[in-house]
């Protein structure tokens, strides 16, 4: 295999003729999606538009959440039922995106990240919640706020490039102690490359509970003093994740997936470790602490679901919540406060519902988004080329016959594709087609086993999940078309299935993209994925990176189906040449490649008319491809 790069030219954005080169290739596949793209972006605004309220805390002052639609909201609901904005992205600039936030627990200072155009690097403003006045302004890559006072906090700084203060090559983080505009480091010195660190404070906040990961797969745990960084020290970790819960007693709470990689949860007191809830056969997707009752989530090991597991602190199990409807549930806050802990829920049918669970674990609706009534969810399951059973979510609209389907996948850094309300898939279903998710390895939906079954060296796995799944769907309903969606890692997934097994496809979206796996590392921030993929810097691992690197796999004469790839400039997390390069390398042997480029989107999104627009143009690509008839919104 030659591994010549031609293309090696467009991963300089900077250079005027690449962005001229873009932005051609970008008016090529916007006008050849016109058509459809016109009649689906106004059903596409409508949803994207939709409030989409998340992410809520309890305070001592009331509810605090976030809101998208319009535009990004933070806001709060008083004790007394009053609600009000704290803060509009209209407030912070053209293009502005708030992407998460922290609260002290008296709920009168809030800290909020936002950054323009999707990109990752950003500010985080720290304001009053009844003035709105300025406390503190930090810029660049920053996460993990543990605020100590209205004026001081501790907070994680992500070094993207460079070297972080003690010498160490980036990507790392460091935590430091800001104080009235000022600050130090306090911890994180002499912390390896690609580790991340997370601080969070116990219930009471009497501890620090630190958490440093070595990528997606191996981390270890810190605790001490809140207020003395220098008593922070390990207590626990391995060649396993762990991640702690909370300090009850003289005991640190961990979730650990050190034996199986299902997950336990155990008690660390000193050089003592004490099992509280056993491993089963279900995957432990996330763990809160409600006064004296641990909350666990698990996922359904037969139909990738979550539900709740509530036990006492010394393991009893006291009983379980189920949702109704098979539903993802999310803890945004891995803690209760004065009582009461806040637990949002979505699934293939609702966007959203948010649940109040109380210290009795009476279970209330504080919101709730309509329902979808006349969708049918059904299951298959797919034998991989190792034996390996993988299942997948058919989603359709009531009575449609299986015959144009989209299939979606991901498989990477443990992301679990439990049920999920994809906005971009509701014209879809409406109009006939049908959503298939797959639950690849690579993935948690089965444990940090599945995860690691589709990492490094074993990565092949993941593409040769997609592709049974692909199979079974032919055999299942025989005369059909199928379209494969995949952003981000699923991109990288996207673009290995068709070099891979370009017969198996009629049309290919791709968002977003890790493609060359040669070079990813010295692209913006990919160093930071060396846990996950491999080191093409390392010969043992560049071999088998070289196997199914995509760009590298393209070849004349295979017969690859038609590709739609998009992008954005804004994207500091995925550089855009990796979508540039695969695109060109695809157009060179004279496959049907389209490359959308978006001025003002990165990794994270952006504003719901250029999000619209965006899955408006993909979604009218594979309307064409699969010959779907779409109506005007």
């Amino acid at each position: 295999m030659s591994l010549n790069d031609p293309y090696l030219w467009l991963e300089d954005l900077s250079d005027k003729k690449v962005l001229e080169w873009a932005y051609e290739q970008d008016r090529i596949a916007r006008e050849y999606v016109r058509a459809s793209s016109e009649r689906l972006y106004g059903r596409l605004l409508k949803l994207y538009e939709e409030p989409l309220p998340y992410a809520f805390r309890v305070t001592r002052a009331g509810y605090i959440y976030m809101v998208r639609g319009r535009d990004y909201r933070l806001r709060i609901r008083y004790r007394d039922g009053e609600e009000r904005d704290i803060v509009s992205s209209e407030s912070l600039g053209p293009d502005a995106i708030i992407t998460w936030y922290a609260a002290r627990d008296e709920g009168d200072v809030v800290a909020y990240y936002h950054s323009s155009g999707g990109r990752d690097v950003g500010f985080l403003d720290v304001i009053d919640v009844d003035s709105g006045e300025l406390i503190d302004r930090i810029e660049g890559s920053v996460h993990g706020i543990v605020f100590l006072g209205r004026d001081r906090f501790y907070y994680s700084r992500f070094y993207r490039s460079g070297k972080c203060p003690d010498g160490v090559s980036a990507p790392c983080d460091r935590v430091f102690l800001r104080s009235s505009g000022k600050e130090e480091m306090v911890f994180g010195a002499g912390i390896p490359t690609s580790n991340f660190i997370l601080v969070k404070s116990s219930s009471d906040m009497g501890s620090a509970l630190i958490t440093i990961s070595y990528g997606w797969h191996r981390s270890r745990i810190y605790f001490g003093d809140l207020l003395r960084p220098e008593s922070w020290v390990e207590i626990y970790g391995g060649d396993f994740v762990s991640h702690p819960i909370d300090r009850v007693g003289d005991c640190v709470l961990v979730a650990t997936y050190d034996r199986g990689g299902m997950g336990r949860i155990v008690c660390v007191s000193g050089n003592r470790v004490e099992e509280i809830v056993g491993e089963g056969d279900e995957h432990l997707s996330s763990a809160a602490i409600l006064d004296n009752v641990i909350l666990a989530v698990y996922t359904d090991k037969d139909y990738c679901y979550s539900k709740i597991h509530y036990y006492s602190v010394k393991g009893d199990l006291l009983g379980r919540y189920i949702p109704e409807t098979p539903s993802t549930i999310n803890l945004y806050m891995d803690r209760g406060f004065e009582g009461e802990i806040l637990v949002e829920m979505t699934s293939y049918v609702q966007r959203y519902r948010v649940l109040r669970i109380g210290r009795d674990l009476s279970v209330g609706v504080i919101a709730e988004s309509r329902r979808l009534e006349d969708i049918d969810i059904d299951h298959g399951w797919a034998r991989s080329h190792d034996g390996a059973r993988i299942h997948y979510f058919i989603v359709g609209k009531r009575g449609s016959k299986p015959s144009r389907i989209v299939l979606y996948g991901y498989g990477g850094f443990g992301i679990s594709l439990t049920p999920n309300y994809y906005l971009w898939s509701i014209p879809l279903i409406e109009d006939g087609a049908i959503l298939v998710v797959a639950n690849l390895r690579g993935g948690s939906e089965l444990g940090e086993k599945w995860h690691r079954e589709g990492m490094r060296e074993k990565k092949i796995n993941v593409f040769m999940d997609f592709i049974a799944v692909a199979e079974d769907l032919r055999r299942r309903f025989g005369d059909i078309k199928i379209a494969i969606h995949g952003r981000s890692n699923g991109g990288l997934l996207v673009a290995s299935a068709i070099t891979m097994r370009p017969d198996l496809f009629d049309a290919a979206v791709i968002g977003y993209p890790v493609i060359d796996l040669l070079r990813f590392d010295k692209l913006y921030i990919g160093r930071a994925w060396v846990p996950e993929y491999g080191d093409p810097e390392d010969p043992r691992d560049r071999r088998y990176l070289e196997e199914y690197s995509p760009y590298h796999k393209v070849k004349p004469g295979a017969g690859y189906p038609p590709v739609f790839i998009y992008t954005g400039l804004n994207d500091d997390r995925v550089h855009p040449a990796h979508a540039f390069k695969f695109h060109a390398r695809l157009r060179e042997y004279g496959y049907e490649s389209y490359l959308r480029v978006e001025r003002s989107s990165g990794h994270i999104g952006s504003s719901p008319e250029i999000l619209a627009r965006e899955a408006a143009d993909y979604l009218g690509f594979i309307y064409t491809a699969l010959g779907l008839h779409t109506r005007s919104g």
